[in-house]
C-alpha cells in the first residue's frame, strides 16, 4: 500500500498564486440533500456535484476531486494525483514547467492511505476494475490496438487507522467510465461483504465517437447501471453526467424507469449542478 499525507504538507489553493480570471472558492452550493435526512448536517462529509463527472468529497480538513473534467494551466502542479499506470507519464513529463509533482499511480486492487488530519482519520483508495470495451470481436481489437485507455473505478473509504489497523465507516463506489462486464464482478468480494453507502454511476450510454454512429459504447446503459445497482451492495446510487455531451445513447429518464419498474427508487439520489449531498460516516 501507498501513503499519502496532504495534511499539512499540501495547505494550498489548487490554482497558483499568479493566475488570474479564476474561481478562487467552489460553488456556492444551490440545493442540498441528506442522508439520513434529518442527522446528516453541519460538518459531516459531504458531496458538492460540480458537471460531467466532476465531484467533490469534502470530509475533515480535505477536499477530494474524483474523475475531474479538466486539468487547465493555472492548477498548482504540486497537488497530489491518484491516477492509473498508464495515465502517470502523461501528468509527471510535462514540459515548460506544467509537470504535476506528486502523481500516484495504482494498479487494479492497490490501494493509496491518505491521511486526512494529523490524528486517526484515514482515507483509504483502492483501484477498482473496469473496461470500456465489451468481450466479442471489438473486445480482441481493443486488446491488440489499444483503441482507447484501459478504464478502471474507485472505492473510497473513509474510516480511522493505523499504520496497521483500519476501520471503515463509510464507502463509496465511483464507477468511472466502464462497461458492465465480469470483471467488476470481482469488486463486491474487495469490500469483504461490507456495504457501500453511495455509489456514483457513469451511465447514459456514452459513445464514440457520434451516438448517430457509434463504433465504441464506453459507459453503462439504463439496464447495465439497473445491473450494477443490483450487484454492488450499496445503500444509493447517484448517476453521472447530465446533459454535459452530445453523445449519449440513452437519457437519465430511462435508468429512473428501470429502476423505478425494478422497485429500487428509493435507493437512488440524483443532483443538478451545485447540489450537495451530505452523510453521515
Amino acid at each position: 500500500m501507498q501513503f499519502l499525507i496532504p495534511y499539512p504538507a499540501f495547505p494550498e489553493s489548487i490554482m497558483r498564486d499568479n493566475v488570474h480570471g479564476f474561481p478562487t472558492t467552489f460553488p456556492e452550493v444551490a440545493a442540498a440533500k441528506a442522508h439520513p435526512p434529518k442527522k446528516a448536517s453541519g460538518k459531516y462529509p459531504s458531496r458538492l456535484f460540480v458537471g460531467t463527472a466532476t465531484t467533490i468529497l469534502e470530509w475533515r480538513s480535505t477536499q477530494l476531486m474524483p474523475d475531474p473534467d479538466f486539468l487547465r494551466t493555472g492548477d498548482r502542479r504540486s497537488l497530489p494525483i491518484i491516477t492509473k499506470p498508464h495515465a502517470r507519464k502523461p501528468f509527471s513529463s510535462k514540459v515548460d514547467g506544467e509537470s504535476f509533482a506528486n502523481v500516484f499511480a495504482l494498479h487494479t486492487f492497490q490501494s493509496i492511505r491518505v491521511d486526512v488530519e494529523s490524528g486517526s482519520a484515514v482515507l483509504r483508495v483502492p483501484a477498482m476494475s473496469g473496461r470500456h470495451v465489451l468481450p466479442g470481436a471489438l473486445g480482441t481489437m481493443h486488446d491488440l490496438f489499444k483503441v482507447v485507455p484501459p478504464a478502471n473505478g474507485w472505492m473510497l473509504e473513509l474510516g480511522i487507522g493505523t499504520d496497521n489497523v483500519f476501520t471503515c465507516a463509510y464507502r463509496i463506489y465511483i464507477s468511472r467510465d466502464t462497461l458492465m462486464v465480469n470483471k467488476l464482478r470481482d469488486i463486491p468480494g474487495c469490500c469483504e461483504g461490507q456495504r457501500v453507502y453511495l455509489m456514483l454511476a457513469h451511465l447514459r450510454g456514452s459513445t464514440l465517437p457520434f451516438p448517430k454512429t457509434p463504433f465504441l459504447t464506453v459507459t453503462m446503459s439504463a439496464k447495465q447501471g439497473l445491473d450494477l445497482l443490483r450487484l454492488i451492495n450499496r445503500d444509493l446510487i447517484s448517476a453521472l453526467h447530465l446533459d454535459d455531451y452530445d453523445v449519449f445513447l440513452s437519457q437519465l429518464d430511462d435508468f429512473n424507469k428501470a429502476v423505478q419498474d425494478a422497485g429500487l427508487s428509493g435507493k437512488v439520489v440524483h443532483l443538478d449542478r451545485k447540489g450537495q449531498y451530505k452523510f453521515q460516516a
